[in-house]
Parts: structure tokens; C-alpha cells; sequence
């Protein structure tokens, strides 16, 4: 009664992160519909299912059809939340998919013949297909699943061929480790919705090409300190004959360029403010700290001209915030203080008078 207490206990604990898991896969997949999720969610479907039918099966005094049932629900949500996974990494070679659908039909398909080692040859058959060309390719957490899933079924083994649980309490540990493993499947895939949150995020204020903030969220950044009252000064740069460049050595020089360019800023700006990319040619630095910016717009024009990769030159202009202009003023004001600087010979730097 006492073990039966403590495997209760134990799968209560599991269920809800179990059901946590579900509800993010879910959650995720109708964001992003990317397969793995999906995959994923009816995994952990089978295995919430199969903690319940565990509960169950105990207080029906471990009815021994239910136990099977619960046994194939079981390894069938290991099986196919283990195929999401490796989806979700992307690390599902050809060879994989055969070994995971044909070996694993194969494999419980004897489980009669094989009487209990048809578990730790599915373990194994899992492991088999995480290897590509001799290459273990999946990340750590994923060979911990494998080697906690292992681990639980030499355990029962052992327990089958020489009766270790008169030393150890087994019908207490197995569970155990099936619970460790629920937990690194749900490590695993809150992992990879962080990572696929934090690409959302930087997608909607990075723009791609340069690594430098894009204009929706440079623009509300220059609104927040105008907002605030604080003294900045919004530094606009436009590349010189960019078209030109375009035209004669092709958009791939021009991306070149662009991406010189946005590291050189990057370094520059540094501590002292923040860099975006307006569109197209245009970039613009919001510089927040007390600085001289004309002589620190002088060190970018400067560095462009010497170190960009293909060689290329910049207008620039700047204006300070004062009260009572508003950011599409001070915007404006940056932008004819850049337009008079290309209009009056290119590559040089002018302060909005």
C-alpha cells in the first residue's frame, strides 16, 4: 500500500507538467505550424493518458489488461514525442525516419518472443537513430532522455531476471525516472518555444541584414525619450551613389556594404546611444549621452570612408532635441541637416542650425 502511495503521488506531481508541456506545444504550433510541435503534442498526449491509466490500474488492483494497455500508450507517447523532438532540431535524416518507424514496428511487434527486452531494444533503436554517419547529432538534453529512458528499463529488467527489489525499492524507482524523463521532454520543448519567442522578438525590432534596431522600434525609442524630456541627438546617414554601387557590382556588394557599414556604426555607438537601420540606405543613431556629436559624427564619416567593405562615402546630419519639438520635427530637422550635406558636395557631417 505504502509503494502504491508513493507511485500515486508521483504521477500526480507529473500530470500537471505533463499537461503544461501539451498546452505549449499547442499553443506554439498554431503560432509557428511547425511539425515538430505537433508531433510533440500527441506524444505527450499518450503519455498524460498513460499516467491516468496508471492511476487507475492501481486502484483497480493493477488489473493486468490495463497495465498492458497502459505499458503500449506509454512507449507509443516516448516514441512519438522522441520523433517531435528531433523534428523540432531538425535533425531527422532519412535513415532516422526508416530505423524509427520500421525497426520500432519490428521490435514490439516480438515483444511476446522477446519477453521484456523488447523495451530495451526500443531505447536502443532510438539511440541508433540519433546517430548520423557515426556522428551523435541530437543536443544533451535529448541523449539525457535517452539515457534516464535506459536506465528505467535495465532497472525493470534486473528486476524481471534477478530480483533486485529485495534490495532496492524498483517499483518506486522506475517511476522515478520515467517522471525525470517527463521533466527533460518539458525542459526541452519550453527550450526551444524560448528560442523561437526570442527570434519572434528579435524579428520585430532587429532588421535582418544589418543587426541594427529597425525603424517601428527605433522610432518609439526616440518617442520615449522625447516623452521623457531627456536631452538626444538623432544622427541621420545616407550612403553616397549607393544606386551606383548597386548597378555596377550588384546588390550582394550593396549588402556587403550595408552590413560594413551597420559594424562600424555598431562600435561607435556603443554606450552612447542606440543604431537603426531607416530603410533602404539610411541609417540613424540616437546618441543619448553628453558627447560632442559633431566631432562624433566626423569619427563615423571618417571610418566609412577608410574601412567600409566595398569602399563607399556618407552624408550625415544631426539635431539636437529641444523643448517643444516633437519626434517628427526632430526627425525632419536630422533629415534636411543629411540632405544638405549631400546636396553640398557628399561625405561630410552638418549640424541643423
Amino acid at each position: 500500500m505504502t509503494d502504491n502511495l508513493s507511485v500515486i503521488i508521483l504521477n500526480l506531481c507529473f500530470i500537471p507538467f505533463l499537461l503544461v508541456s501539451l498546452i505549449l506545444s499547442v499553443r506554439i504550433y498554431k503560432k509557428r505550424k511547425k511539425r515538430g510541435y505537433k508531433v510533440y503534442g500527441y506524444g505527450t498526449a499518450l503519455l498524460l493518458s498513460s499516467e491516468i491509466l496508471l492511476l487507475l490500474s492501481i486502484s483497480l488492483e493493477q488489473n493486468d489488461w490495463m497495465q498492458t494497455l497502459r505499458d503500449s500508450i506509454q512507449y507509443s507517447g516516448f516514441y512519438i514525442s522522441f520523433l517531435g523532438i528531433l523534428q523540432l532540431y531538425k535533425v531527422i535524416p532519412w535513415r532516422a525516419r526508416v530505423t524509427l518507424y520500421g525497426f520500432s514496428v519490428i521490435v514490439f511487434g516480438a515483444g511476446l518472443i522477446l519477453d521484456g527486452w523488447e523495451s530495451i531494444l526500443f531505447v536502443l533503436i532510438l539511440c541508433l537513430a540519433c546517430c548520423n554517419k557515426g556522428k551523435w547529432i541530437p543536443a544533451t538534453q535529448v541523449s539525457v532522455v535517452l539515457g534516464l529512458m535506459l536506465a528505467s528499463e535495465i532497472i525493470q529488467l534486473l528486476k524481471q531476471f534477478l530480483n533486485i527489489d529485495k534490495y532496492f525499492q524498483v517499483d518506486l524507482l522506475a517511476p522515478i525516472l520515467n517522471g525525470l524523463t517527463i521533466c527533460m521532454f518539458m525542459v526541452i520543448i519550453v527550450e526551444r518555444i524560448s528560442d523561437v519567442l526570442e527570434k519572434s522578438y528579435q524579428d520585430s525590432v532587429i532588421d535582418m541584414l544589418t543587426g541594427l534596431f529597425n525603424r517601428r522600434y527605433f522610432t518609439g525609442m526616440i518617442a520615449r525619450y522625447v516623452e521623457r524630456e531627456l536631452q538626444v541627438t538623432l544622427v541621420i546617414l545616407d550612403l553616397d551613389n549607393f544606386k551606383k554601387l548597386n548597378d555596377s557590382q550588384g546588390h550582394e556588394a550593396g549588402d556587403a556594404a550595408l552590413k560594413s557599414i551597420a559594424d562600424i556604426i555598431k562600435e561607435e555607438v556603443d554606450s552612447k546611444g542606440f543604431a537603426a537601420r531607416f530603410g533602404g540606405e539610411e541609417m540613424v543613431m540616437l546618441i543619448t549621452k553628453d558627447i560632442q556629436v559633431a566631432e562624433f559624427c566626423e569619427n563615423v564619416r571618417y571610418r566609412i570612408e577608410k574601412e567600409s567593405t566595398p569602399q563607399i562615402t556618407a552624408s550625415i546630419g544631426f539635431s539636437k532635441w529641444v523643448s517643444g519639438v516633437s519626434v517628427s520635427e526632430l526627425i525632419k530637422r536630422a533629415d534636411e541637416a543629411m540632405y544638405h550635406s549631400k546636396s553640398t558636395g557628399k561625405n561630410k557631417v552638418t549640424g541643423y542650425q
